[in-house]
């Protein structure tokens, strides 16, 4: 029968309050950490150990490892980072399960590698207490993390482990409500080659869905909710739609301008656009848009690479696309579709707040 992880660790933090203790936290992802950090570095000293070579491929795993840097950062707190060296030949571990469904004993043997190797760690460097946030996510088997935690702890016994299961009373919402404000990148896969390819399969049927082309008037109600969502209007600049006649306008004008200015359809559904700011002989800047429950789901940067290339087939040698600094994720689009940031820089006014607007430009030969 399963212990009660939750009161154990509620318990536990009652027992050592004020007291802030060493504790190495393994941590899989940002978005797995943030609700975990926000109510663990209130009792501990943290320090994280970043130890995921069950991530595949590696550029993944640096992906993953540079939302975590940018959360801590968001954080502004004392709070550590270990990042052990990415071991190659982990994938090749995993090869004798094969592909299984999700959960099962693969999913168990990695936990206890990834653990096991944090947690000696955390003996070598004398620390109090040891802990994963894995048990925030909905995927993970809370008991099987808790009972490989025990069994550290029973085996090797100088670091204690501190049960969590960070799921129960609300903290998955919380987690999910924090993801929202801070627009990290969520990958939507676990991380290992067979759940990677998974992945990419149900991607690539995704994406064989979007297409670009011309508004029509049956869009004007998915375009201005788009411009009225609030994460949009804070990175997009457009004047506030107050009335019937603002949005009216603002459609009418965008429907008559020459200016290009092309929807990004999900089967028939809009979900966001990319248009025209200027252009000049074989050069043009664009702007774009991706409605925020379409987002970090690779829309974007499918529909601006799409894009690109048929501005490349028309002629166009210089695209170029800006996005204000703390964009994050508007320049990570970008960047993955190849462009790169120019010495363009301006400072901007919007909202009564001055935004530093980054340049970035992809060059055809």
């Amino acid at each position: 029968m399963s212990k009660n992880y939750l009161k154990l660790f509620k318990d536990e933090l009652e027992k050592i309050k004020g007291q802030r203790p060493k504790l190495l936290l393994h941590v899989c992802c940002g978005p797995c950490s943030e609700y975990p950090l926000v109510l663990l570095k209130e009792y501990f000293q943290i320090t994280i150990y970043y130890g995921n070579p069950n991530i595949y491929p590696l550029d993944e795993y640096d992906k993953r490892l540079s939302e975590l840097e940018h959360y801590l950062d968001i954080l502004d707190s004392d709070i550590k980072l270990v990042i052990p060296s990415y071991d190659n030949d982990y994938q090749k571990e995993l090869m004798k399960f094969g592909p299984m469904k999700e959960g099962g004993r693969r999913c168990a043997y990695c936990y206890a590698r990834r653990m096991k190797e944090a947690y000696l760690y955390a003996q070598k460097e004398s620390y109090d207490y040891f802990t994963t946030v894995m048990s925030i996510s909905n995927h993970k088997n809370a008991d099987y993390i808790n009972r490989i935690g025990e069994d550290l702890y029973k085996n090797y016994g100088t670091v204690k482990y501190l049960y969590a299961d960070l799921k129960k009373e609300g903290g998955i919402d919380k987690n999910r409500e924090l993801n929202k404000i801070n627009r990290l990148y969520e990958q939507d896969y676990c991380g290992c080659i067979f759940t990677y390819q998974v992945h990419a399969s149900k991607k690539e049927e995704r994406l064989s869905k979007l297409s670009i082309h011309k508004l029509q008037d049956r869009d004007k109600n998915a375009l201005i909710a788009i411009f009225k969502d609030e994460e949009v209007s804070k990175t997009y600049m457009v004047a506030p739609l107050k009335d019937q006649k603002a949005e009216d306008a603002l459609f009418s004008k965008i429907i008559c301008n020459p200016r290009r200015f092309d929807g990004i359809y999900l089967e028939d559904r809009l979900i966001g656009f990319i248009n025209e700011v200027e252009s000049k002989d074989a050069a043009i800047e664009i702007g774009y848009v991706i409605a925020p429950e379409y987002q970090r789901q690779g829309y974007m940067s499918k529909a601006l690479e799409l894009y690109m290339q048929e501005l490349n087939k028309q002629g166009y040698k210089v695209i170029v696309a800006a996005a204000f600094k703390e964009n994050v994720p508007s320049i990570k689009v970008m960047e993955r579709c190849g462009m790169k940031k120019i010495d363009k820089e301006e400072d901007i006014m919007y909202q009564g707040k001055m935004h530093h607007c980054l340049y970035y430009a992809k060059r055809y030969d």
